[in-house]
């Protein structure tokens, strides 16, 4: 009997564990999806250098760095896609 029991609570924990990661999973995609959204739609709104609308897939810009040994900061050129 003790067996079954002890059998029956890791289970159960097991249940919870599982239920909680599940969760989790759930909350941050949906978080995830909505911040891309937020993105996407930040993008379709500011119109680029030469007043056109920017297409939502390719960004371009200029990223800022700092060089691990040197501590030069170094400015380069950027292009970025995104995926869905």
């Amino acid at each position: 009997m003790a067996f079954y029991f002890l059998a029956l609570v890791l289970v159960g924990t097991l249940v919870f564990v599982v239920q909680g990661v599940l969760s989790l999973n759930r909350r941050v995609n949906d978080r995830i999806t909505e911040v891309r959204n937020q993105l996407l739609s930040l993008i379709y709104n500011i119109p680029d250098q030469k007043g056109k609308k920017a297409d939502p897939s390719h960004l371009t810009g200029e990223v800022e760095m700092i060089h691990p040994k040197t501590g030069e900061k170094l400015r380069a050129r950027a292009r970025f896609t995104i995926k869905k």
